[in-house]
Protein backbone atom coordinates (compact mmCIF):
# COMPACT_ATOMS: atom_id res chain seq x y z
CA UNK A 1 0.00 0.00 0.00
CA UNK A 2 1.41 3.76 -0.92
CA UNK A 3 2.12 5.89 1.33
CA UNK A 4 -0.61 9.39 1.55
CA UNK A 5 0.39 12.29 2.49
CA UNK A 6 -0.91 14.98 4.78
CA UNK A 7 -2.28 17.08 1.48
CA UNK A 8 -3.67 13.89 -0.09
CA UNK A 9 -5.70 12.80 2.85
CA UNK A 10 -6.65 16.23 3.92
CA UNK A 11 -8.22 16.26 0.30
CA UNK A 12 -9.90 13.06 0.47
CA UNK A 13 -11.60 14.41 3.89
CA UNK A 14 -12.98 17.25 2.68
CA UNK A 15 -14.55 15.39 -0.64
CA UNK A 16 -14.74 12.29 0.96
CA UNK A 17 -16.59 13.47 4.70
CA UNK A 18 -17.15 17.12 4.79
CA UNK A 19 -19.09 17.91 1.41
CA UNK A 20 -21.39 14.79 1.46
CA UNK A 21 -22.40 15.71 5.01
CA UNK A 22 -22.88 19.09 4.33
CA UNK A 23 -24.98 17.69 1.75
CA UNK A 24 -27.19 15.46 3.78
CA UNK A 25 -27.25 18.14 6.04
CA UNK A 26 -28.51 20.93 4.03
CA UNK A 27 -31.09 17.96 2.30
CA UNK A 28 -32.91 17.18 5.98
CA UNK A 29 -33.29 20.85 6.55
CA UNK A 30 -34.89 21.63 3.31
CA UNK A 31 -37.20 18.73 3.78
CA UNK A 32 -37.90 19.42 7.13
CA UNK A 33 -39.56 22.87 5.82
CA UNK A 34 -36.83 25.46 6.45
CA UNK A 35 -37.22 27.86 3.73
CA UNK A 36 -35.35 28.19 0.49
CA UNK A 37 -32.58 30.90 0.54
CA UNK A 38 -33.45 33.38 -2.71
CA UNK A 39 -31.47 32.42 -5.91
CA UNK A 40 -28.93 35.22 -5.98
CA UNK A 41 -27.71 34.24 -2.78
CA UNK A 42 -27.72 30.31 -4.10
CA UNK A 43 -25.46 31.15 -7.10
CA UNK A 44 -23.14 33.28 -5.09
CA UNK A 45 -22.61 30.30 -2.65
CA UNK A 46 -22.13 27.66 -5.51
CA UNK A 47 -19.97 29.87 -7.34
CA UNK A 48 -17.66 30.63 -4.50
CA UNK A 49 -17.56 26.83 -3.43
CA UNK A 50 -16.76 25.97 -6.94
CA UNK A 51 -14.12 28.48 -7.26
CA UNK A 52 -12.61 27.23 -3.50
CA UNK A 53 -12.73 23.75 -4.95
CA UNK A 54 -10.76 24.25 -7.94
CA UNK A 55 -8.18 25.93 -6.06
CA UNK A 56 -8.08 23.04 -3.26
CA UNK A 57 -7.81 20.83 -6.69
CA UNK A 58 -5.38 22.45 -7.97
CA UNK A 59 -2.91 22.89 -4.91
CA UNK A 60 -3.25 19.00 -4.43
CA UNK A 61 -2.35 18.42 -8.12
CA UNK A 62 0.65 20.58 -7.45
CA UNK A 63 1.88 19.05 -4.30
CA UNK A 64 1.39 15.78 -5.94
CA UNK A 65 3.67 16.55 -8.64
CA UNK A 66 0.46 15.30 -10.95
CA UNK A 67 1.51 17.88 -13.91
CA UNK A 68 5.13 16.78 -13.97
CA UNK A 69 4.64 13.45 -14.88
CA UNK A 70 6.05 12.37 -18.35
CA UNK A 71 2.86 10.44 -19.74
CA UNK A 72 0.51 13.56 -19.12
CA UNK A 73 2.39 16.01 -20.83
CA UNK A 74 2.88 13.78 -23.90
CA UNK A 75 -0.50 12.92 -24.28
CA UNK A 76 -2.59 13.24 -28.21
CA UNK A 77 -4.84 15.94 -25.85
CA UNK A 78 -1.76 18.36 -25.82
Amino acid sequence: MSHLDPLAIWFLFIFGIFVPHISFKSGRRIRAGAPIPPRRRVFKNILVMQILFLLISLYAIEGLNFLCQEHLVSGPWF
